[in-house]
């Protein structure tokens, strides 16, 4: 502002003069001597033309002078030119009026000094009046190649503007005035804009002026403007920075804004509006300003606002979870460049109502502060943020990005520690909960980056009194914390410590954090256990533990003391420490250890075992005094003896060790237990022992031997740590067991006498690595039975392969569901027994099994039998099974699956090219059917033991059973039957049919071809419907229900001969054999009614043919008995009339003598052969004439009638 006013009245300066001097060059006579006398009269310097002057009278006056010098030749304040040149309009001259059509300066160069009271010192001491003034008029200005220097001695600096330009206008030189000027200061580009209204007689006028430049905010200032040695200006002005162009590099936008007064030394702006950002996410306040220029200068902002939304100003999306108040800060420090040092001192106050900063607000924000080298100097600073926490602090705040630092004290009264935590971390970060309520605190704070200290802690945390330091430092090498706390009562859990020092241990590039730690609280809470009467004096550092003292009256049931140091010195142990705890129960230690940097799987099993090793009573000695490092360890844990000795090179498992292990327990199944195997309590198990040793370096190849024996069973374990293949661990295991049921019992996967007597003699060669544990070679005998292969057990799971002599589907069942579930049969022998966990239960993974015999069901062996076992979490299943039957095979998987109480089953079986006969009823010499079965079947299931499985199983399948033969269905016994009935006198009884029929039933087997059909399972029941039966004599179909849940079957079989007898073929009627009963030993029944109804039809049918036959007969010989009447009649009617003629004749010839007809020889044909004769026409007598009315005529011919 000081450059860019001073800049401004210089120019109008130099225009001024110039058209001062332009109305005595009228004088045509001695120009130089009249130019140089009347300038210096009017400007009050002396003024000297040391170069040519050249002038012309037309078209238009004109005169240019050379080397024009004004001022003493040694002042500070002078001018020069070039050369200046101008053109004088005639007419207005004539009228006695000076107006300059042209005025072109070149080379000016115009040298000024500033007093320290802000006066300027120009070249020029007097000048014309202002009605003078106003005569003159200047149409172009033009200025170029100039220069202005202005000299500050208070201040001790200069200021200058180079490349000068300017062209303009002037209706009279008392305004209105109009110039754009350009130039360059100290570099940079700038570009002038004037323009005034008229200047009364005491310099006093309206100004317009606006500076812009590429590089730079542009100003603008409209008002009132004093020409005098004291330039002043009142008025409105305006600093922006617009947003960057394209291509240029990225600038937020900003004005400032206000009512302005401002002389050469100071500036005052009221009324000031604050405008920071884009459009939509400007940051606004008002206040007003203050700036002191020259040699003592300085700044002064105000700030005040009733709501500033630094959340919107970041430019965060409406929906956009907020950023946490730090780096919301942070990045507002950057944007305002508030970490680069102020180019002149500053002083900020601000009050501000609401702050909305990281998605809530902070209220009654009042500060304070001053600008420093290299930072701020906070006076004082108030606020209240989210959650009702009120902050005040003041001190030193470093602001340099490389290291910014505070130093000075604070104090905070927060009422709702998790709601201020919450808004600190991030309200877009899920809410972790925090115990402490209330905190108060006063401290002095020294923080920089990575270290912070709390010095004269007075605190109240929940109300509790707490005095003391907290620091941490990070470092290069190794961080350092420390911590001396007095306290009657302290809640670490309150405090949250564990993320209170997180970052300890990650801060920076350190290898480490040490721990200075000094502590005296009456009762403190840590890991929500309470520890009373802590007393500790510690350091940790570098390796080295050094416990001044340690004395701990109850943690939780537990009491421990300690004191020494441990340390190396050039690689050597050094020192003594000593230490012993006395425990009631392990609980609290327990839950410190969880939430310790401990290993969480050593904290894991320390808890799970923390009812088995209480109570404890232990202690131990750490010595190095020998040279080498020892350790003593003695005592009791939940009963079982303890001894611990071990020498090395080191406090650690490295180097050369020698260390023995000896536990002994009168409760066995205790120190089980206690080793992480999963037992449990059983009365009278007996005695166990253990007994370890490690004998060299476990880096290198240690040797290792192990012994663990209860009773009569051992198990024993010789080798080596980084055994010859690269194991961690590799050797011999051998186990001997009289029962290994007990220990399932013992395991908790058995319950007590619900196994056999199962012994064990089984080893192998085992090796630990990064794959887990393998055991190789192995080889045994498990109650009899051999077994060998290879086993491993990794992260992966059980792997591996075993082959074993004989085995059974009940024994896997067992496997997957205890002993338990194969008990308590019900009537149909389904077990009804609770599944509970199995041998096998827990593990994961998949193991190939092979066995010579594997039993099916009782008397059903395959052999050759292989599967892949599966184990997965709750589900056990057998997979790609397969085995021998005789001649065929069977193929399976099914997989067992528990969900809380209740089991699930889904399984496939593929059985091809099977002897249906080792599986039906009737025995191997009379079974019920033969032939070769292929079976393909889907099933699930579910229930809570394996008879509800079995009744709710569902599924589908199909079958086909070849070349078989159905024992006791002959088909001949249809056409015996009948015909053994059709010999019966009466019709057959239907019991009697069915009897015989079933009789002959019995006389031989149906020979069938092919049985096929699909079948379905609901509810355990499988269900068949018509099945084809295609046999030679016989069609036939057969359909029915297997309830597999009470092993019962209902099947009925309707077969019909092709041919019987003469009946049609759709006539022929069929019998329905049915079975029903337990599937082992079905009730057979024969249904012959239809049967029966047919052959009795059948005898009804012959009865009527026989009767109507007879009818027949009756009536043939009815009607031959008639016929014979007949001809007797007429045979009697013949005789009677040859007796008639035969007296007839006799009493003619007895009459007349004549011979009688009969006694005349016989005719004589005298026709010509091949004629006829013709036969004369009948008589037209219609009267009938029998062949004997001839004999009864006259002799003599009737006379004709007339």
């Amino acid at each position: 502002m000081n450059h860019t006013l001073t800049g401004l009245g210089l120019a109008i300066v130099l225009a001024l003069a110039t058209a001062l001097i332009g109305p005595f060059f009228i004088d045509w006579g001695d120009h130089r001597e009249a130019f140089e006398r009347q300038a210096s009269r009017i400007l009050g310097v002396p003024v000297s033309v040391r170069g040519d002057v050249e002038a012309r009278l037309l078209p238009s006056p004109r005169i240019r002078f050379g080397q024009v010098v004004a001022g003493d030749e040694w002042a500070a304040s002078k001018f020069t030119a070039d050369s200046f040149e101008l053109d004088l309009a005639l007419m207005p001259l004539l009228r006695g009026e000076y107006e300059v059509s042209r005025l072109n300066v070149v080379g000016a160069d115009l040298k000024a000094s500033l007093s320290a009271d802000g006066e300027i010192a120009l070249p020029l001491a007097a000048g014309m009046g202002h009605d003078d003034l106003d005569a003159i008029a200047i149409a172009d200005l033009n200025i170029e190649n100039s220069r202005i220097t202005v000299a500050d001695p208070a201040a001790n600096r200069n200021f200058a503007i180079e490349e000068f330009a300017l062209q303009g206008n002037a209706s009279s030189l008392v305004g209105p005035l109009k110039l754009d000027a350009a130039g360059k200061i100290a570099g940079r580009p700038y570009n002038l804009h004037i323009t005034t209204g008229r200047f009364d007689p005491a310099g006093l006028g309206q100004v317009s002026i606006s500076v812009q430049s590429p590089e730079s905010p542009s100003l603008n200032l409209d008002g009132t403007v004093l020409l005098s040695s004291k330039p002043q200006f009142d008025g409105k002005g305006s600093l922006v920075q617009t947003a960057a162009a394209e291509g240029q590099p990225a600038r937020e936008p900003w004005k400032i804004a206000g009512e302005v007064k401002a002389d050469i030394r100071r500036l005052e702006a009221d009324k000031v509006e604050f405008e920071h950002g884009a459009t939509g996410r400007e940051l606004r306040l008002a206040g007003g300003l203050g700036i002191v220029f020259g040699p003592k200068a300085s700044a002064e902002v105000r700030l005040k606002g009733r709501t500033v939304d630094i959340d919107r100003t970041l430019g965060r999306p409406k929906d956009a979870p907020p950023v946490s108040p730090i780096e919301a800060l942070t990045t507002v420090a950057d944007r305002f460049a508030l970490t680069e040092d102020m180019a002149v001192p500053l002083r900020v106050f601000a009050d501000i109502e609401n702050l909305n900063l990281g998605g809530d607000l902070v209220q009654n924000v009042k500060l304070q502060a001053a600008s420093a080298p290299g930072g701020w100097t906070i006076e004082n600073l108030t606020l209240r943020a989210p959650g009702g926490a009120q902050l005040d602090a003041s001190g030193a705040l470093m602001a340099r990005k490389d290291e910014p630092r505070f130093n000075g004290g604070l104090r905070i009264d927060a009422p709702n520690v998790g709601a201020s935590l919450h808004w600190l971390e991030g309200l877009g970060n899920p809410r972790t909960p925090v115990a402490l309520k209330s905190l108060k605190l006063e401290a002095t704070l020294a923080a920089r980056p990575g270290s912070y200290a709390l010095e004269d802690i007075v605190a109240a945390i929940d109300g509790a009194d707490v005095k003391g330091r907290l620091a941490f430092t990070g470092g290069q090498d190794r961080n350092r914390l420390e911590a001396r706390i007095r306290a009657q009562k302290l809640d670490l859990d309150a405090l949250d410590a564990a993320r209170l020092f997180a970052f300890a241990g990650r801060t920076g590039n350190a290898s480490g954090t040490d721990i200075e730690l000094a502590l005296s609280v009456g009762k403190l809470t840590y890991a929500k256990v309470d520890w009373s009467r802590v007393d500790a004096d510690l350091t940790l550092a570098s390796g080295a533990l050094d416990i001044r003292r340690l004395s701990i009256a109850d943690l939780g049931g537990a009491k421990i003391a300690a004191t020494g140091r441990l340390s190396e010195k050039d690689g050597k142990p050094l020192g003594r420490l000593e230490a012993r705890i006395d425990a009631g129960n392990l609980n609290g230690l327990v839950q410190v250890l969880r939430a310790s940097a401990l290993p969480p799987s050593l904290a894991d099993a320390v808890g799970a075992r923390a009812s088995l090793l209480a109570p404890a009573a232990l202690s131990a000695v750490f010595d190095s005094s020998g040279g080498g490092a020892t350790a003593k360890i003695s005592g009791t844990l939940g009963g079982t003896a303890i001894e611990f000795d071990a020498a090395g090179t080191k406090f650690a498992l490295s180097g050369i060790v020698k260390a023995r292990l000896n536990a002994s327990a009168a409760d066995g199944a205790r120190l089980f237990g206690q080793l992480g195997l999963p037992a449990i309590a059983v009365e009278s198990f007996g005695q166990a022992t253990l007994e370890a040793m490690l004998d060299g370096d476990p880096a290198k190849g240690a040797e290792v031997d192990i012994k663990l024996a209860a009773a009569a069973d051992t198990l024993s374990f010789k080798g080596r740590t980084e055994d010859k293949d690269g194991k961690e661990l590799g050797g011999r295991l051998d186990l001997v067991l009289d029962d290994a049921g007990r220990y399932a019992v013992l395991f908790g996967r058995a319950p007590p006498a619900s196994l056999p007597t199962l012994p064990v003699s089984i080893g192998g060669d085992v090796g630990y690595g990064e794959k887990g544990f393998d055991v190789t070679r192995l080889a045994g005998l498990i109650q009899g039975r051999a077994l060998k292969g290879d086993l491993g057990y990794g992260k992966s799971g059980l792997r591996g392969s075993l082959e074993i002599a004989s085995l059974s589907i009940s024994e896997l069942a067992g496997l997957a569901l205890g002993p338990l579930a194969l008990n308590e049969p019900d009537t149909a022998g389904w077990p009804t027994g609770a599944a509970g966990p199995g041998v096998l239960s827990g593990l994961e993974g998949r193991v190939a099994v092979r066995t010579d015999a594997l039993e099916i069901t009782p008397g059903i062996t395959g052999t050759a039998a292989k599967f892949n076992l599966v184990l997965g979490r709750n589900e056990f299943a057998v997979q790609d099974a397969e085995a021998r039957l005789t001649e065929g095979t069977l193929k399976s998987s099914f997989a067992i699956r528990r969900g809380g109480e209740d089991l699930s089953l889904a399984g496939r079986l593929a059985v091809e090219g099977v002897a249906l006969n080792r599986f039906v009823w009737g025995g191997a010499s009379t079974p019920a059917a033969k032939g070769t079965l292929d079976l393909n079947a889907d099933m699930l299931g579910s229930g809570p033991n394996i008879a509800s499985v079995v009744s709710g199983l569902t599924g589908s399948g199909s079958f086909t059973l070849k070349n078989a033969e159905l024992s006791s269905l002959d088909a001949g016994a249809f056409e015996r039957t009948l015909i053994a009935t059709e010999n019966l006198p009466t019709p057959p009884n239907p019991l009697d049919v069915g009897r015989r029929f079933g009789e002959e039933l019995a006389m031989a087997n149906l020979d069938v071809s092919e049985i096929s059909s699909a079948f379905t399972i609901a509810s355990g029941v499988v269900r068949i419907g018509n099945a084809a039966i295609t046999a030679p004599l016989v069609t036939a179909t057969a359909s029915g229900t297997l309830d597999l849940a009470a092993r019962q079957i209902a099947a009925e079989l309707v077969m019909r001969p092709k041919v019987l007898s003469d009946i049609p073929d759709a006539e022929i009627p069929p019998a329905d054999i049915t079975l029903s009963g337990a599937w082992g030993a079905p009730v057979r029944s024969t249904e012959t009614t239809a049967f029966a109804n047919a052959l009795a039809v059948r005898a009804v049918e012959r009865e009527i043919k026989r009767v109507e036959q007879m009818e027949v007969e009756r009536r043939e010989r009815e009607k031959k008995a008639a016929e014979e009447e007949a001809r007797r009649l007429v045979e009697e009617q013949r005789l009677k009339v040859e007796q008639e003629e035969a007296a007839r004749l006799k009493a003619i010839r007895e009459a007349t003598g004549d011979i009688p007809l009969g006694d005349l020889p016989p005719p004589v044909d005298t026709m010509p052969k091949g004629s006829k004769a013709e036969v004369p026409p009948r008589s037209g007598s219609t009267k009938s004439q029998s062949p004997l009315d001839f004999l009864r005529r006259p002799v003599v011919p009737e006379a004709s009638s007339r």
